[in-house]
């Protein structure tokens, strides 16, 4: 489920050629309010929601929560790693933040 989850995410993704202007962009641009981080607290929140659901609701596994969280949680981290080894645009802190944003959203609007 999160290898999909993760795979429809990065086929979103820009060609690297497009990538690699948006980086010299995105190094002066980067914003707290912008599209990119509405984007990684609106995904985090629904990860955390979906994957909470599934777990819970469909499959009854135990810890549930924990493993929502941390999931979607792990994803952010590897997709960060991605960007800054396979996309050469760096790893973003501000991105993880963002992450964390949403997945705090997530447990108040979906586990709470």
């Amino acid at each position: 489920m999160w290898g999909l989850v993760f795979f429809f995410y990065l086929t979103s993704l820009p060609d690297s050629f497009s990538v690699k202007k948006e980086v010299e962009k995105k190094k002066i641009t980067d914003k707290w309010i912008q599209e990119d981080k509405f984007h990684h607290v609106c995904y985090s929140m629904g990860m955390v929601g979906l994957s909470y659901h599934l777990l819970d609701c469909r499959w009854e596994v135990e810890n549930a929560k924990l493993i929502a969280i941390g999931g979607t949680f792990t994803l952010g981290i590897i997709k960060e790693i991605y960007d800054k080894y396979k996309r050469k645009t760096g790893f973003n802190t501000k991105d993880i933040i963002c992450n964390t944003v949403g997945i705090g959203l997530g447990v108040l609007v979906f586990l709470w």
